[in-house]
């Protein structure tokens, strides 16, 4: 935050260049008129808070919340210096290294709006390449990416008939993921509308924001997904898949805790199902590697032929998607 004496050496500048006429009337009142970083920011949220999921938005606030605005939340964006920014990383780059590397990212984009709109003409003082990264170690090398636990695929099998068995909500959404290789949210906010079980497809509309791809994407459905939407119970007037008792979708503690019941002995999370799915995929099956990582809803390969490429290898991905079914059902 700009102090009480720093301001006022600010003032006296403005008004020595006015007085030498190197600065005019009209641009000293424009200068004052710039944005501050906290009204700034604001905007950056308000301008893209239709694209981002709620707890996106949540975190894009409470971090500027509790580190950035007390240090330049109301300073001018373009009084803004490495010496304020690096104030704000020193502190939590060490313990809390992946917050502070969002931080970081989210004044670069702020600041790299200021300077768009004209507010600014130097560097960005938030830039990692040629800036901070001389100040600090590189992420990766203090805090290494930690995977999500995942069951070998070998003790998949007896999990999953012990999730059907029990028959909950939970266990059943929690089978369903794994069934499918899909993400959590995706499942627990499926509503029924979206599957077709004549044609035994599922589809992810782009407009969901829990599908990350950007595309819509299809989901094969195997016999054993059919079955277990038939054994999901059925709320009036609800469309979810797999609501709670109160009518809303189950939350990634309730399912995390349905998958530990029948995995009690194994340390695993619900997201980990993927990597059980496609290590499975990788070592027992004989699709191709596009099939594979389609599965996942992963479309983000580069490629020259992409452009020219318009399937998604759904009746590949079927015969996939079944042969994992039956390997869970019957092993």
């Amino acid at each position: 935050m700009t102090s009480l004496a720093e301001a006022r050496d600010s003032a006296r500048s403005i008004k020595l260049q006015v007085k030498r006429g190197e600065i005019t009337e009209t641009k000293k009142a424009s200068q004052q008129s710039l944005p501050t970083f906290r009204e700034l920011a604001q905007d950056y949220i308000s301008r893209h808070r239709t694209g981002w999921s709620d707890k996106h938005a949540t975190q894009w606030q409470n971090t500027l919340r509790d580190y950035v605005y007390p240090v330049i939340g109301d300073s001018r964006v373009d009084q803004i210096s490495i010496a304020e920014v690096k104030s704000i990383l020193d502190p939590i780059w060490a313990d809390k290294t992946e917050t502070a590397s969002r931080v970081r990212g989210r004044i670069e984009m702020v600041l790299d709006m200021a300077r768009s709109m004209g507010h600014t003409m130097a560097g960005n003082p938030a830039a990692w390449r040629g800036n901070l990264q001389h100040h600090y170690p590189a992420k990766s090398r203090i805090s290494p990416t930690k995977h999500h636990d995942s069951i070998g695929f070998a003790r998949m099998p007896a999990v999953y008939r012990s999730l059907v068995e029990e028959g909950s909500q939970a266990s059943l959404c929690v089978a369903m993921i794994c069934l499918c290789g899909a993400r959590l949210n995706e499942v627990a906010s499926s509503e029924r509308s979206e599957f077709d079980l004549k044609a035994k497809i599922w589809t992810l509309p782009v407009c969901k924001k829990r599908n990350k791809s950007k595309r819509e994407h299809r989901v094969p459905l195997s016999d054993q997904v059919l079955d277990v939407i038939h054994r999901a119970q059925v709320f009036a007037g609800i469309d979810l898949l797999f609501p709670n008792s109160k009518g809303k979708a189950l939350s990634d503690v309730a399912l995390n805790k349905a998958l530990k019941r029948h995995a009690e002995d194994i340390s695993c999370t619900v997201h980990g199902l993927r990597t059980t799915f496609r290590t499975w995929a990788e070592e027992q099956s004989c699709a191709s590697e596009r099939a594979k990582e389609y599965s996942l809803a992963h479309y983000g390969e580069r490629s020259e032929k992409l452009p020219y490429l318009k399937t998604d290898l759904l009746e590949e991905r079927r015969v996939l998607m079944q042969e994992w079914g039956n390997y869970l059902e019957t092993r």
